[in-house]
C-alpha cells in the first residue's frame, strides 16, 4: 500500500474513533468535563496543522482552548471535511515534500507532508488514551477505539 492510501485510510480511522470518543465525552461532560478539553486539544491541533498546509499564520494559536462538546462536533465536521480536501491534492512525491513553517516557540521549522499527516495521527491516538483514562477516574466506560475494532465494523 502506498504513503498516501494509508494516510487516508487512518484518517477514516481517526475520524471514527474521534467520533466515539467525542459521543461519550459529551454525554458524560458535566462529570468528567477534562476529556472535552482534551479532545478541543486534538481538533484544535489538527486545526493548526491544517492551517500551516494552507498557508496561515498559526504564531498566536491557543492550542488549549476551551471548546464545548457541541463546538467539538463542529470543528470536528470542518477538520476532516478540510483534511480530505488537503490529501485529495496530494500525490506520493508530494508526501515527501517539506512544509517550511514557524513552531509555536517562533523557531523556523522544515518537516515533510508525510510527517505531518502521521504526527496529526499520532497526537489523536495519544491523547485519546488520556482521554479514557479520565473517563474511567469518574467511573465511565470508555468506548472501544482500537483500529482492530474499526477493521471489523
Amino acid at each position: 500500500m502506498s504513503l498516501l492510501k494509508d494516510i487516508v485510510s487512518k484518517v477514516k480511522y481517526d475520524k471514527w474513533a474521534n467520533d466515539r470518543m467525542l459521543r461519550v465525552a459529551e454525554q458524560n461532560e458535566s462529570r468528567c468535563r477534562r476529556s472535552v478539553e482534551i479532545m478541543a486539544h486534538i481538533l484544535i491541533c489538527q486545526q493548526l496543522w491544517l492551517n500551516r498546509i494552507g498557508g496561515l499564520d498559526t504564531a498566536k494559536f491557543d492550542v488549549w482552548q476551551k471548546f464545548s462538546a457541541e463546538q467539538c462536533h463542529e470543528i470536528m465536521k470542518k477538520n476532516y471535511l478540510k483534511l480530505e480536501e488537503c490529501l485529495s491534492g496530494f500525490s506520493e512525491k508530494k508526501l515527501r515534500d517539506a512544509l517550511d513553517y514557524t513552531d509555536l516557540e517562533g523557531e523556523k521549522k522544515n518537516i515533510p507532508f508525510g510527517v505531518i499527516f502521521n504526527q496529526l495521527l499520532f497526537h489523536g491516538a495519544y491523547h485519546r488514551g488520556q482521554i479514557s483514562d479520565e473517563l474511567k477516574r469518574a467511573k465511565i466506560d470508555p468506548p472501544e477505539t482500537d483500529f482492530m475494532v474499526f477493521t471489523q465494523e
